[in-house]
Order: C-alpha cells, then sequence, then structure tokens
C-alpha cells in the first residue's frame, strides 16, 4: 500500500524490521492525522536552523551541526563556520563579521548563504559535502532577494525573486550548476509566467526524479485573487539540461483547478503549498492547507487538499504560445 515510504526503503536496505517499520508508519501517519505527535525530544539548541529532507541544520554560536533526524542517527556533523568561510574569501576580509545561514540540506550536500558586512556587502552562495566538509561550490551572487537553493547529489539551482518583466514586476529567475563538470550553465530559466512570491505560501519549488518543478497558486499578479475559478500553474524542465524547448507546462483546464471563489474567503497567514511524493503510487503531488470561511461560515476551518500534476503531452506543449517565453539571457 506504501511502497514508497520511506520506513519500507530503510526495512529493505536492511533486509528486515518490517514489523517495526509498519509501527513507524502508524504511529506517523496517526500523529499527522490528529495533529498530535507520538513523540517529543529536544535534539539541540540554536540561534538559527532549518529541517528538511529528514535533516535538522541548526547554528549555535560559530558551529554549525548536521543531524539526520529520518535515520535517527546518534552523531552530528560538526562544522566550523569560520574555518569553512577561510577556504573561500581572501585574506583581507573578515569571516566573523557577517551573516551565515543554511538554505537547503539534500543527499549530504549542505547549501548555505554567506553576507559579509563590508561596504559593498558581498554574497556567497556556498555547497559543501557534508559528510567530509569539501567545498563543492562557492559562487558571488548578484542578488539574495528571497533567495532559494534546490539540489540532489548531481546539479543545484538557485532562485532570487529579483528580475522584472515588461510590466515592472518583479519575477523569479533561476541559475543551474553541474556539480561534476563544475560549471554553471550557460542558460537561466526566467519564469515570467509564473506569479507568486512567498515561498511555501504562493509559490514552491522542487527538483524530483531528474526534473526541476516550480508551482504557483497563483493567477494574477497580485495575491488576493479575483477570479471566478482559480487553477494551480506548475512548469518543469530537466536538471541538466534547462531550456525553453524541453520546458513542459500544465495546462488550465479541470486536472489544474484549485477552487471557487464562491466557496468563501481564505486567511491568506495560514496557506502553505508544497510538492509531496505520494508514498503509494510514487508520483509527486501538490499539498495545500488553505484557511477557508467556507460558504460565509462565521468560524473558519483549516483543510489540507491534495492534487495530482497532470502535464499535456509533448504535441500539446508545443502549441503554447512562443510570446510567454520562460527563458531569460546569458549572465555571467
Amino acid at each position: 500500500k506504501l511502497a514508497f515510504c520511506d520506513e519500507l526503503r530503510a526495512a529493505r536496505g536492511a533486509r528486515g524490521g518490517y514489523a517495526t517499520a509498519m509501527r513507524q508508519v502508524a504511529k506517523r501517519h496517526e500523529a499527522i492525522a490528529t495533529a498530535s505527535p507520538f513523540s517529543i525530544a529536544m535534539v539541540g539548541l540554536g540561534d538559527d536552523f532549518i529541517y528538511c529532507c529528514g535533516t535538522l541544520c541548526y547554528i549555535l554560536d560559530d558551529v554549525l551541526r548536521i543531524l539526520d533526524l529520518h535515520k535517527s542517527e546518534q552523531d552530528e556533523v560538526v562544522v566550523s563556520i569560520p574555518g569553512l568561510l577561510r577556504e573561500i574569501l581572501l585574506e583581507s576580509e573578515q569571516v566573523n563579521s557577517g551573516r551565515f545561514r543554511v538554505l537547503y540540506s539534500n543527499e549530504n550536500i549542505v547549501s548555505c548563504l554567506y553576507i559579509s558586512n563590508t561596504p559593498d556587502c558581498v554574497a556567497y552562495l556556498i555547497a559543501f559535502e557534508k559528510l567530509q566538509s569539501r567545498i563543492l561550490l562557492a559562487h558571488e551572487l548578484p542578488s539574495t532577494e528571497k533567495i532559494f537553493v534546490r539540489h540532489d547529489s548531481a546539479y543545484l539551482y538557485y532562485g532570487t525573486y529579483s528580475e522584472e518583466d515588461f510590466h515592472g514586476h518583479k519575477k523569479w529567475v533561476l541559475r543551474g550548476y553541474c556539480f561534476d563538470s563544475e560549471e554553471w550553465f550557460q542558460q537561466r530559466m526566467f519564469l515570467g509566467d509564473l506569479n507568486g512570491s512567498e515561498l511555501g505560501s504562493t509559490i514552491c519549488f522542487e527538483i524530483y526524479d531528474g526534473h526541476f518543478y516550480a508551482l504557483s497558486n497563483q493567477t494574477n499578479y497580485e495575491v488576493e485573487e479575483v477570479d471566478w475559478t482559480s487553477f494551480y500553474h506548475c512548469v518543469r524542465f530537466p536538471v541538466g539540461s534547462p531550456s525553453k524547448d524541453l520546458l513542459e507546462q500544465t495546462a488550465m483546464d479541470e486536472h489544474m483547478w484549485r477552487r471557487q471563489h464562491r466557496e468563501g474567503p481564505i486567511d491568506d497567514r495560514w496557506a502553505n503549498l508544497a510538492l509531496k511524493l505520494d508514498e503509494a503510487s510514487g508520483e509527486l503531488k501538490i499539498v495545500e492547507s488553505r484557511r477557508e470561511f467556507l460558504f460565509g461560515a462565521g468560524r473558519s476551518q483549516r483543510t489540507y487538499y491534495t492534487t495530482k500534476l497532470v502535464f499535456p503531452t509533448r504535441k500539446e506543449n508545443e502549441a503554447y504560445d512562443t510570446q510567454h517565453a520562460y527563458t531569460g539571457t546569458n549572465s555571467n
């Protein structure tokens, strides 16, 4: 029934322990359904933290600690932040006078952002292999506006909300990097037709099964929708070949239907948008949490909705109007 859940994969890898895995799955599903955790533990104290892909990264003083919680590891990977920065900064730069935070962690690679406190305020994107603390990438950024990072073991993409379209509206722009060749892709991806500026609320990004996905729940540029019916908008392209020719997008039809606004107003402060793997089918699905006043009710209720991603065939994608170009210009 749950052929793609992490617990089953771990049990198969260990060649046993299926009863334990079954209990873990049952407890996890019950905890999510009832919003009541079956276990609570203090795992660390820190000044800042991020949890993604089963890994907790937290900062205390000048040390970054990395703990794989999904595998229930007992030992943390400890990385000295000043030591990490000394490997990429010039001798004249002060490693303790800037801001450092973790952006993403996946497949034993951690991506971080460092912004110096110098007058020119230089920003660096840093990616390193966590087990050996080997730096894979150190790149000076032209912009850090709402920056995010997604990567697997082979490719890294970062995006910023820093480009403008013909109407002067801010849009997302992406750049990709190949770890094997140690080179940036020449072509950027300009998401000119995707609206939404709030990560995890109106737009989200993921890498899955060799493709980069960008999903939005906004039809218009404004956060407050005024259309009678709203749809999900999603585009994807191969992570190894970012180009307009290979870009696919969903259609505005019943497959990507989101809601009708006559259902009632939404409290956007509680909105959550994500792409999650279906543990039964192995497909990527849209998961959105909305706090709604359904049909004008006086009290709101919070509901999670799941929607299957449906991309048209290649032939239907080729009929897309060329004036809606996603590909941007080259970047140095």
